[in-house]
């Protein structure tokens, strides 16, 4: 045990918001279900977010840049935004309640901005649609990030992707 003072890690942040990436998905070593991790871009900090295994699917697909010969969903909703000519600007996790974290996505219409509310995995599928970027209020980051990287890694412990 040491005696020096633990100093909190302190990201980079725009207006109560730091811009982050998908790291990875991966599966919880208990659970089994997929957790997306984001993180900022020096790698200070992960958050956690357990999704679905269609919302991780439709994630790493455009993580990877994988083209389905059907559109999915996520593809649908990308060419109707395209027909209407409008834009992902941006995804942004606003909150954590309890369990639950929420999102919002902005679109771009003629100049016009338009938000809507969404599922932080879905508003994250169609950023990376996008390559729109992703960011996370300074208040989630300060409640639910971990700022160990073997810890956070340690829901697969190779920190590979292993769906799709």
């Amino acid at each position: 045990m040491s005696d020096t003072p633990e100093v909190p890690i302190r990201i980079s942040c725009t207006s109560g918001v730091a811009r982050v990436i998908v790291k990875t998905i991966s599966l919880d070593k208990d659970s089994k279900a997929p957790v997306m991790i984001l993180t900022d871009a020096n790698e200070l900090m992960y958050l956690p977010i357990w999704i679905g295994k269609f919302e991780a699917d439709a994630i790493l697909a455009a993580m990877e840049g994988n083209v389905n010969p059907r559109p999915m969903t996520y593809d649908l909703f990308r060419s109707a935004l395209d027909a209407f000519s409008a834009i992902v600007l941006k995804a942004t996790i606003t909150e954590l309640k309890e369990t639950t974290y929420y999102a919002r996505l902005l679109l771009s219409r003629d100049g016009k901005e338009i938000d809507l509310d969404s599922r932080p995995s879905d508003a994250i599928a169609m950023a990376l649609r996008f390559n729109a970027p992703i960011f996370v209020a300074e208040s989630v980051l300060q409640s639910a990030s971990i700022p160990d990287k073997v810890k956070c890694l340690s829901l697969h412990p190779d920190g590979q992707v292993i769906l799709g």
